[in-house]
């Protein structure tokens, strides 16, 4: 799976040395993930193992890079073959398709291809694709081509794609916290996969401290910093992943309607969710498609607590909405 997005930074640990917490590093998805938690007396190989075989049978399920997983079987799998899903994968394309139609189909696990047309996919290319690749390309670009059923799924299209990249981070945050709550009976940690992250409990009897970073092609300053706990939070951002061809640039973010680039000026867009990373990792994916005016209208009027920068008069700007501003108090 691809790290589309990155944008948040812990910094509590630079703030103070804290030594009542473990820090867990390792590989998933693609990507890298940092778990810290309070000292238990469980043990901490036993933490890891059971944290590494979770991130593992989620990769079996939704990589599309493994290609005996079971995303990629999907993928590969003839149109209008009755598929049978496991609850895992049926969960995150549940939660896809609920996304998809409150956003009007910007959130969209279907626009891989588009994503590789356009040069953002594992083969770098150079250049624009033509209105004619953009157009044919739309053809089998969609969630309405997918049939979602609790025990099974059917594609309408033989070219139909799907990449979980967009959500599937979230969901990894999510389970990890499972393992760590259910299993380990651990209520104290922060968990961050790709730049998404889970909060529970406290740092040194203190909320967690999270850096929204400030957005610059050159360095990595911060522009605001929370203290928040019992919470998930995920940032989808476009300044560090477009291209430039022929004096115009293309940002890594698809329109999934139209098939080409966003041309708003949103920059970075943060999500809070009380309940779910996978929920917050994918509306962030959504609201950058929509940018800041149309995805804070949005955002608004479905109670998503989402923090937008964007560019206005050449100044960096930002806008909360009204959940936001609840959820950090």
């Amino acid at each position: 799976m691809k790290n589309w997005a990155f944008g948040l930074a812990l910094i509590s640990v630079l703030s103070c040395n804290n030594t009542d917490l473990i820090h867990l590093k390792g590989r998933t998805m693609g990507t890298t993930y940092n778990i810290k938690f309070k000292k238990s007396d469980k043990s901490t190989r036993e933490i890891q193992d059971a944290i590494d075989q979770k991130l593992a049978d989620i990769n079996n399920v939704m990589s599309t890079y493994i290609e005996n997983s079971e995303l990629s079987r999907i993928n590969q799998s003839l149109p209008s073959q009755r598929l049978s899903i496991s609850s895992e994968l049926f969960a995150v394309l549940q939660m896809s398709k609920t996304i998809f139609e409150k956003s009007d189909g910007a959130f969209d696990i279907t626009v891989g291809p588009l994503v590789n047309l356009w040069g953002f996919g594992p083969q770098k290319k150079i250049g624009a694709p033509s209105d004619k690749e953009v157009l044919e390309t739309l053809k089998y670009v969609g969630m309405n081509k997918l049939e979602i059923n609790e025990n099974f799924l059917i594609k309408n299209h033989p070219k139909l794609y799907i990449d979980l990249s967009a959500i599937a981070k979230g969901y990894g945050v999510d389970q990890v916290a499972n393992v760590l709550h259910k299993q380990f009976d651990i209520n104290d940690f922060m968990i961050e996969i790709g730049g998404e992250m889970s909060l529970r409990g406290f740092n040194n009897n203190r909320k967690w401290k999270i850096a929204i970073e400030k957005p610059s092609t050159i360095n990595r300053d911060l522009q605001r910093i929370l203290e928040i706990s019992d919470i998930a939070i995920a940032t989808s951002g476009s300044y560090r992943n477009f291209f430039k061809y022929k004096d115009k640039t293309y940002s890594h973010t698809i329109n999934p309607h139209s098939g080409y680039p966003v041309k708003h000026k949103l920059v970075s867009v943060t999500v809070l969710d009380t309940h779910s990373c996978m929920k917050a990792d994918a509306w962030a994916t959504a609201l950058s498609v929509l940018g800041p005016d149309q995805g804070f209208e949005l955002a608004t009027k479905l109670g998503i607590a989402a923090y937008f920068l964007y560019e206005s008069a050449g100044q960096i700007v930002s806008s909360q909405t009204p959940a936001f501003s609840n959820a950090i108090q």
